[in-house]
This record gives C-alpha cells, sequence and structure tokens, in this order.
C-alpha cells in the first residue's frame, strides 16, 4: 500500500504531493462552477494523514469479524408497547425496568451467538487500534450542516486558553467542507480527516448516520487519549487536566449522565451474557456528547461499540434503549466496556439545564451542563452521591440547589448547547416545545437564552453567555461570511445573494447582542 492508497474518494488528477501534505486541485472539478457561489477555494491543501495504511489494515480485519457476525435475526425487535413519558432521574427512587419490545426465542440466540463469537474473535485479532502513543487530543464529527456551528465551539474551547490538538471527521471532502477546512478550521488550530479515505484505502464500503460517525472518529484518532466532544459542545474552562488525573488516569473510560432514566430491554442483558441488570436508580442514562476514551486501555471495548454502532440501527440502539429520550449511540460505550469486563467511571453530579423562565412562567431549557469529573471523584470519595436536581432548576437562583450535599467543589465543565442549535443563521427563528424562540420572550423582548449576569458569575466565574454571544458574533461577522450554504447543501444563489444573506445574519446578531448585552459594558 502506497500513501496516497488512502485518498482513493478523490481522482487521482487531483493530488499533487509534498513532503507532509496532499494538494488537492480543484480547477480539474467538473462542479467547480458551482462552488464559487459561497465562496469555495479553487484548491486546497490537505494535511496527509500518515496512519491511514495502519487503520486502514485495522478496519479491514475489523469489518470482515463485524460482517461475519451479522445477528441475521428473521425479525428486527418490536416496539409492542408504548413508552411511558420520560422521567427524570432520581437515585432515591427505584422503576421498575422498561418492558416494551419483543424479540422472537430464535432471533434472540442468533443475537446471542453472534455477539459472542464476536467478543472472541477481537479477542484473538493481531491487529490492535492504531494511535500515536503518548499522545491526547480533542476529537469532534459533524454532519456539513453543523459545520458553522463547530467554529463557533472551537473558539469558545480555545478561549479556556488551551492548545490541546483537535481533529475533525468528516464523512467525505465536498467543496463545503473544504471551505471551513482551509479557511476557518486551521486558524483553530484543528485540522480535518476523512473517513471516506480509510474505508477506501481498505476496499470496503460503509454507509454511516448520524449517530455512528462519533465511535468511528474514536476509533481512527490518532490520539491514545482522547476527549471526544459533539460539534456543539464545548469546556468553560481548560480541560487539559483531565487527562492526567483520576479517575480518568485509572479507568480509561468517563462517562456523564443524562436526564432520564436508563431503559435499556431485558433483551439486551440476555444477548450480552450480563448476568445481573443493574437497578435502575444505579446510574442514569448516558449523554455522549462528551466522553473520555484511553484507546491503549479500551481496545476491546472500542471494537466493541463499533459493532454496536454498525448494527445499531437495526437493534442495538433499540435494544439500549428502547425508544427512551435520545435513542441513539449513547448507551454503546458504558454497555461495550461492562460487556468485555473493561472499567469506566460514570460522573455522579446530576446533569444540569441552562435556559429561561419565559414571562408566561414556561421554562425553556436550550443547554446542558456536565460537570468536572475530577472534582466529582474526588468528592464522592468522602460523599455519598448527590441527590437527583430537577433539570429546570439549576437556571434557579437559590445557590442550595446548584450545590447538592456533598458536592460543594464540583464545577461546571461542559455545555452542550444541543436544542437548538446556536447557527446564527436559524437560532433567531428556531421555535421551542412550537410556540417560543430561545433569544426572545412571548412579550417581544429580545432576552437572554440562559441565566441573568449574576447568576451566570455566580455559576461559572464569568458571564459564560455574553462570552459565547461575542464568540458567534466574531464567527457569523468574520470568516464565516461567505462560507453558509442554507442547511449545509451546495447553493445554487448567486454569489451577491448569499453574500447578502450572510451580512444580514450578522447584523442581526450584532441587533441581538446589542438590545442584551450592551449595557453590561466591556467584552467578557
Amino acid at each position: 500500500m502506497n500513501d496516497l492508497d488512502g485518498f482513493k474518494s478523490l481522482p487521482h488528477e487531483f493530488f499533487h504531493t509534498t513532503q507532509s501534505s496532499i494538494f488537492i486541485d480543484f480547477s480539474a472539478h467538473g462542479t467547480i462552477g458551482q462552488t464559487s457561489a459561497y465562496n469555495a477555494p479553487m484548491a486546497y491543501e490537505r494535511t496527509y494523514n500518515p496512519l491511514i495504511p495502519q487503520h486502514a489494515r485495522l478496519w479491514k480485519s475489523l469489518y470482515g469479524l463485524i460482517l461475519n457476525n451479522n445477528p441475521q435475526c428473521l425479525k428486527r425487535p418490536d416496539l409492542v408497547v408504548p413508552r411511558n413519558p420520560e422521567i427524570p432521574y432520581d437515585p432515591d427512587h427505584n422503576h421498575p425496568r422498561p418492558d416494551v419490545l419483543w424479540m422472537d426465542e430464535a432471533d434472540v440466540s442468533r443475537m446471542k451467538a453472534a455477539h459472542s463469537n464476536f467478543i472472541t474473535d477481537i479477542r484473538s485479532m493481531p491487529t490492535s487500534l492504531v494511535y500515536n502513543a503518548g499522545s491526547r487530543g480533542i476529537v469532534t464529527t459533524a454532519s456539513e450542516s453543523l459545520l458553522a456551528i463547530l467554529s463557533i465551539s472551537l473558539r469558545m474551547l480555545r478561549k479556556t486558553g488551551t492548545n490541546i490538538p483537535v481533529e475533525i471527521f468528516l464523512n467525505s471532502p465536498t467543496p463545503y467542507t473544504n471551505a471551513f477546512c482551509s479557511k476557518v478550521f486551521p486558524s483553530l488550530d484543528a485540522k480535518c480527516l476523512y473517513l471516506s479515505d480509510i474505508f477506501l484505502a481498505a476496499d470496503t464500503t460503509v454507509n454511516l448516520n448520524t449517530y455512528q460517525y462519533k465511535v468511528f472518529s474514536i476509533l481512527f484518532s490518532s490520539f491514545e487519549d482522547v476527549l471526544l466532544l459533539d460539534s456543539d459542545a464545548w469546556p468553560i474552562s481548560n480541560p487539559e487536566h483531565l487527562f492526567h488525573s483520576l479517575p480518568f488516569t485509572d479507568t480509561g473510560l468517563v462517562l456523564w449522565p443524562d436526564f432520564w432514566y436508563a431503559s435499556e430491554s431485558p433483551y439486551f442483558f440476555d444477548v450480552a451474557k450480563i448476568a445481573r441488570p443493574p437497578p435502575l436508580n444505579e446510574r442514569p442514562a448516558t449523554e455522549s456528547g462528551e466522553m473520555m476514551y484511553s484507546k491503549s486501555k479500551h481496545g476491546l471495548g472500542i471494537m466493541l461499540a463499533v459493532y454496536y454502532n454498525y448494527y445499531g440501527p437495526e437493534y442495538f440502539y433499540l435494544l439500549q434503549s428502547q425508544d427512551g429520550p435520545g435513542q441513539g449511540d449513547k448507551e454503546t460505550f458504558p454497555w461495550a466496556a461492562a460487556a468485555v469486563g473493561e472499567p469506566f467511571y460514570f460522573v455522579h453530579h446530576p446533569v444540569g439545564s441552562l435556559g429561561r423562565h419565559d414571562s408566561n412562567g414556561e421554562y425553556i431549557g436550550t443547554a446542558m451542563v456536565q460537570y468536572d469529573p475530577v472534582q466529582d471523584f474526588f468528592a464522592l470519595s468522602q460523599q455519598t452521591r448527590p441527590p437527583a436536581v430537577n433539570p429546570e432548576e439549576i437556571a434557579h437562583p437559590n445557590p442550595s440547589l446548584q450545590k447538592p450535599a456533598g458536592t460543594e467543589r464540583v464545577k461546571p465543565l461542559f455545555i452542550h448547547a444541543n436544542v437548538p442549535k446556536f447557527d446564527p443563521i436559524t437560532i433567531f427563528d428556531d421555535e421551542i416545545k412550537g410556540v417560543h424562540t430561545p433569544t426572545r420572550d412571548s412579550d417581544g423582548r429580545s432576552v437572554r437564552c440562559w441565566v441573568e449576569k449574576a447568576h451566570s458569575i455566580e455559576l461559572f466565574g464569568f458571564d459564560l453567555e455574553k462570552r459565547f454571544w461575542e464568540t458567534i458574533e466574531d464567527a457569523a461577522c468574520g470568516d464565516l461570511l461567505g462560507l453558509w450554504v442554507a442547511g449545509g447543501k451546495p447553493d445554487r444563489f448567486a454569489l451577491e445573494q448569499v453574500r447578502k444573506r450572510d451580512k444580514a445574519t450578522c447584523d442581526r446578531v450584532r441587533k441581538y447582542y446589542k438590545e442584551v448585552f450592551d449595557s453590561d459594558g466591556k467584552k467578557s
């Protein structure tokens, strides 16, 4: 395999090699005339990934084992009973495990045999996970429609003072992704890598859906120790201490909680041969917008998580969530570790919600708050686990609601601004609960989306929301001008129309910032 085998996703004549990079010339591309509408570069110097040959060998072997252990059920798991309403997690109250699926007994046996055989196969694999020993970094992934949001998240990351490297995994190169990867992400010390390069170098064809990208980004990252963040998640302060502190140095896998009770089907525990299904108040559901992995300690668990996600849409997502809130990849990570006997640490501090109370009294949450696992670990080594917190009460000004007993020293560390997406083009029009927009009260006033300035300083040490909107303004009125494509699809507008739209977006962000934050004084 030569060095260009990893770049089969574009015709050979597009590439001019240098010692450390691949130069892609789009002048020969048949659709280049369409790309100028959003100011895509005519040529893009794409960083060569030297690990592609090794990753391709790993994937070729692993992919063969995945296909050889297809569950081959005659009928997929069937949801036969409507799910109960979403119930906020409370460690002090247990609930009966939901059992709302039906599977044929023969299909359960097929799945159990395939699952067991796959674990046996990966234990004897001659090829191990590929990474640069001793390396640490952040891994993220995004669809085209989320690239602008990712650029804002990366700006928030860099404002914490960290220089930790970032790898962005994308499906395959397009003129739109190339515009971001050449004009925006390099200035944020982030590089783009393409899953299609690895799949094609391994002579495999893999079609991934939304939830499946994360585990492949972890699998193919060059870092030994990975902090994975969703494209709309970012740290409040420098996260580098997590890599060299307990609990990560002990377990090699750190996971964060969701708001809800877990809801795995009894069928899953049978398939995975897990003898003791945990009581539902042992830990909540998983929120996979933030995860930490040591690839050297969790090789088997990562490969089993790949198996779960590959067959996730057909089998494992439903088996592990039973149509619960946020069903997708999130429960594949703890259960893959558990099934192969690898340890993990689950943050005990409840997830918080950031939002506002509308003038009509309704609470409108638009972001999640996750807490520092290092502080959580040491606080919980001295105290019992903290009680549950009502998701709406994190925004309440009563300090006692923010600091459950035993967790006074546990500080917020991550924001996951997930519903709706804080895309400057859409945020002012996105509705919550079908009625309200996050930026505008029902009485028509422009308002903060999260908490008032004094409460933000109390929670985070500074006005976090103001910094976030300064960052959104910097992006919307800076290097994103001319790069946006509505919905992430190739834009057929003329260049002048796109520029007018982007300028209108910039003006709208500036108007909102002036109305809501200008009275607070200088920028944070």
